[in-house]
């Protein structure tokens, strides 16, 4: 599909324009290898071999590639059915051509173009857009904050004087010799494995929006970079819990981020054994602490209980929006949505400041529009 309008044009990723996609994203995201994330993460889709295809929008002003747009195919559950739908990735248009409107354009086609659409943006122009588009948010993602000890309270004390080009990438050295092979929190044994036959998903809870983790998508998700990720199952019960952690540094402090979790709903047990063991692994590491995010009320308050601090106010929180005709069930309690740091491109993103673009901040944004 494509649209002309005085030399503008929207049309899908043709064979021929990858590469020249390739470098705009690799500008766009200076912090990413994006050719390697292009395969992994969009050609290395398993819903590609179900004929699901990955969706690629580019914007073009007189032939020249100027923004593009990232629709990636997902399951998910709500009211105990499952149904497919896109994850809105990667929106990014060059700001030389901000006011060309092109870049509002390219956002309806993708929006409009592919549902049920769903999309993570804190910038405040997608979020603008996104709204003015008919997509409401459905939830929102809250980030929370572990500090191991003393030397963790003054690390962040003087984080927060530190100036805001210091740096938050994922630290280089590989985990592989460093996480654990299990862990203990509380009475209950965790450990570490990439074998995937014994895990069987079922939804968290039925009237909850929430997105599949088959063994197909932690394969895809997580074992594709085996020396960044650590998943971790209860050790009698491997088939039912899981989470995922990785080495992480923000704002000049080096903590756990706890990416990724499942398990039964309201088993509050085995959850605040989970964060017990991701404690237990930032004291292992000598990390600073726990980095996490949660959409739902019963990981808040197992997160206050755990004393993990919550970041305040709506510019710490990430919102979720979508089109899904979900009905009334989505009313706003944090009761109707569970979704994790690994759901859409969020993750990929928590490198650099979210209002500038520049590093140091909470999250990549880079989207003008």
């Amino acid at each position: 599909m494509s649209g002309t309008r005085n030399g503008a044009r929207i049309l899908t990723l043709p064979d021929d324009r990858v590469d020249e996609f390739l470098a705009f994203g690799a500008h766009a995201y200076p912090n990413r290898d994006y050719a390697q994330h292009f395969v992994r993460y969009v050609k290395n889709n398993p819903l590609q071999a179900e004929n699901q295809e990955t969706k690629i929008l580019i914007a073009t002003m007189n032939g020249l590639l100027v923004g593009q747009y990232v629709l990636s195919p997902f399951n998910y559950w709500f009211c105990g059915e499952q149904a497919r739908g896109f994850w809105g990735w990667d929106y990014y248009f060059d700001p030389r051509f901000r006011h060309s409107g092109l870049g509002g354009l390219l956002a309806m086609r993708a929006i409009r173009g592919y549902q049920p659409y769903f999309a993570m943006d804190p910038n405040q122009e997608a979020l603008d857009i996104h709204l003015a588009l008919k997509t409401r948010i459905i939830g929102r993602l809250r980030q929370y904050l572990w500090l191991r000890g003393f030397a963790g309270v003054l690390a962040a004390g003087w984080a927060r004087m530190q100036p805001a080009s210091m740096d938050t990438t994922v630290l280089p050295t590989p985990i592989r010799a460093t996480f654990p092979e299990d862990v203990h929190g509380k009475s209950m044994r965790w450990v570490r494995s990439e074998d995937m036959s014994k895990w069987r998903f079922s939804p968290w809870r039925p009237q909850a929006i929430e997105w599949e983790r088959s063994a197909k998508f932690l394969t895809w998700r997580f074992l594709q970079e085996p020396e960044k990720y650590a998943i971790y199952f209860l050790d009698h019960m491997t088939g039912r819990f899981y989470f995922v952690v990785r080495r992480h540094r923000w704002k000049g402090l080096n903590v756990i981020l706890l990416v990724d979790y499942r398990g039964p709903f309201t088993d509050g047990p085995v959850f605040a054994s989970m964060l017990v063991a991701c404690k237990n692994i930032a004291r292992a590491l000598r990390y600073h602490g726990v980095l996490t995010m949660s959409s739902h009320v019963f990981f808040d308050r197992l997160l206050g209980k755990s004393r993990f601090k919550r970041f305040r106010g709506e510019s710490r929180e990430f919102p979720i929006f979508s089109n899904a005709k979900l009905g009334e069930g989505t009313s706003g309690t944090r009761r109707e949505l569970f979704a994790t740091i690994a759901d859409s491109d969020l993750e990929w993103s928590l490198h650099v400041n979210r209002s500038t673009g520049g590093a140091g901040g909470d999250i990549e944004v880079p989207a003008h529009v």
